[in-house]
C-alpha cells in the first residue's frame, strides 16, 4: 500500500490538518474555470513533492485498508480540526465511504471539506457523520462557498474568509481562529480569488514603488 500522507497545516490553516488528492483528475464535479484557473493544478506543477504525496493518496484510496489507515493518521493529529481536500474532491463512493468511516471513528474531532460533488446524483451523502461539515462549492444546499474578485462583491449574508484560522483552541490557550466553516450553523462563506488577491498585491506594490521613487 501506498504511503498515506496527512498535512500538519499550511500557511493560512496553520496547525489544522488536511488529506489531499490530485487537483482536477479527482474532481468529477469541477467547472471548466475550475479546471483552467485551479491554483492546486498549478501547486502542484511548481511543487514534485507535493504532486507525489497527493498521487501516493490516491493510489493508496483503492487499498482495502484505507480507511483504517485514515483513521488512525487522523487520530494521531494533535489538534481537533482537519481538513479533507486541500486540493482534491470526492470522487468515487468507496472513497466517501471511507472518509464518513474515519470521521465516525474520531468523534473528539471536527472534520470540514469544501466540495463540488455534493450534488452529483451517482452519489450518497445521506449518511454522513454528525462531526463532518461538508461546504458546497457548488452553491448549492445548506452550506455554501463562493469565490469573489474582490471583498466589496461579497453578496449580503455571506462572511468573508480573511484566511485567519490561526491555532487550535487548546485547554489554557487563547481562541486565535474563526471556526465559522466548521461551527456555524448555515456557512455562507465567501473566499477572495488568489488569483484577483496576487494582482491587488501586485497592484499596491507597484504603487508603493512609484510613491517612494516619487519622493
Amino acid at each position: 500500500m501506498e504511503k498515506v500522507t496527512i498535512s500538519p497545516g499550511n500557511t493560512k490553516l496553520k496547525n489544522i490538518a488536511s488529506f489531499s488528492l490530485p487537483a482536477v483528475d479527482t474532481c468529477p464535479g469541477s467547472t471548466p474555470d475550475c479546471r483552467k484557473y485551479c491554483n492546486m493544478k498549478m501547486d502542484m506543477l511548481l511543487k514534485p513533492t507535493v504532486r507525489k504525496s497527493y498521487e501516493k493518496n490516491l493510489k493508496a484510496t483503492s487499498d482495502t485498508h484505507f480507511k483504517y489507515i485514515l483513521t488512525y493518521l487522523l487520530e494521531q493529529q494533535p489538534g481537533r480540526v482537519a481538513r479533507f481536500h486541500v486540493s482534491g474532491d470526492f470522487f468515487s463512493q468507496r472513497y466517501i465511504n471511507s472518509v464518513f468511516y474515519a470521521c465516525r471513528q474520531n468523534p473528539g474531532k471536527v472534520f470540514f471539506a469544501f466540495s463540488k460533488s455534493l450534488h452529483l446524483k451517482q452519489f450518497n451523502f445521506k449518511h454522513k457523520p454528525q462531526n463532518l461539515r461538508l461546504i458546497s462549492s457548488h452553491n448549492k444546499g445548506k452550506h455554501r462557498a463562493i469565490v469573489v474578485k474582490r471583498p466589496a462583491d461579497t453578496p449580503e449574508g455571506y462572511k468573508l474568509c480573511e484566511g485567519h484560522c490561526g491555532e487550535h483552541p487548546e485547554p489554557g490557550e487563547n481562541l486565535k481562529l474563526c471556526s465559522y466553516c466548521w461551527t456555524a450553523e448555515t456557512v455562507r462563506v465567501a473566499f477572495w480569488s488568489a488569483k484577483h488577491k496576487s494582482a491587488a498585491k501586485a497592484w499596491q506594490t507597484k504603487r508603493e514603488r512609484k510613491s517612494n521613487n516619487g519622493r
